[in-house]
């Protein structure tokens, strides 16, 4: 059987989005998620520095975010054979940006909370196409990392938005500290320091390999520009 491998620049936004039709698998084979607090806090703050900076939603900067390998298997799913430590934290952030601003009384959202919020809903859950319904149950990414119990933390997390303050999994503490960074720079800079991370969907790019029939070793480099 011949091999397809798939070339394409997209942004993160259409990247995420993709999981609608080819859904997002961290297959068997991979290791549990093990990012340190020291790795998530350098993401978020090299990603707001840069968006505040050269990056903004009005500025054309570029920031290079690593890269990520998939391979699409039988059954129409994205297997993530290499970056899945990262694009699982990126799900965390989005699933933390999300929260906080879904924590804003509706009468109260902005015109800009509310852009966002639809914005990154379909980065997470299934939309219907036609009637823009979000099934907050099917969730873009599924962890089977074998014999793991971080698998249905993951997925509750992201379903629900909440976790124990007293879970020790890294899938628990990563989301509660990027709660505690949104926070510190949302009641020091006021609702715009949220809303340029929308640029992290809307302004980032990456070059997207996907082999069809074989794992191959390929990268998909990813940045913002």
């Amino acid at each position: 059987m011949s091999t397809t491998i798939e070339v394409n620049k997209q942004s993160v936004e259409t990247l995420l989005g993709s999981g609608r039709f080819k859904p997002f698998v961290i297959p068997e084979y991979q290791r549990p998620y093990a990012w340190s607090d020291e790795q998530v806090e350098t993401l978020f703050e090299d990603l707001w520095e840069f968006t505040a900076g050269s990056g903004g939603t009005e500025n054309n900067g570029s920031y290079f975010l690593g890269s990520i390998v998939s391979y699409e298997n039988d059954d129409g799913e994205q297997e993530i054979i290499d970056g899945q430590q990262r694009i699982t934290s990126l799900f965390l952030l989005l699933r933390a940006i999300y929260t906080r601003l879904t924590d804003i009384l509706e009468s109260e959202r902005t015109a800009a909370a509310k852009n966002f919020i639809s914005k990154i809903e379909p980065t997470i859950w299934r939309t219907n196409k036609l009637t823009g319904v979000v099934d907050y149950t099917d969730i873009l990414l599924t962890s089977r990392v074998m014999n793991n119990d971080g698998n249905q933390i993951l997925k509750a997390i992201l379903e629900t938005g909440e976790t124990s303050e007293n879970a020790k999994d890294n899938y628990s503490k990563n989301y509660r500290l990027f709660q505690r960074l949104l926070d510190k720079h949302f009641f020091r800079e006021s609702f715009n320091g949220i809303s340029i991370y929308l640029c992290i969907i809307k302004s980032s790019y990456f070059t997207s390999y996907n082999s069809r029939h074989s794992r191959y070793c390929i990268n998909n480099f990813l940045y913002i520009e």
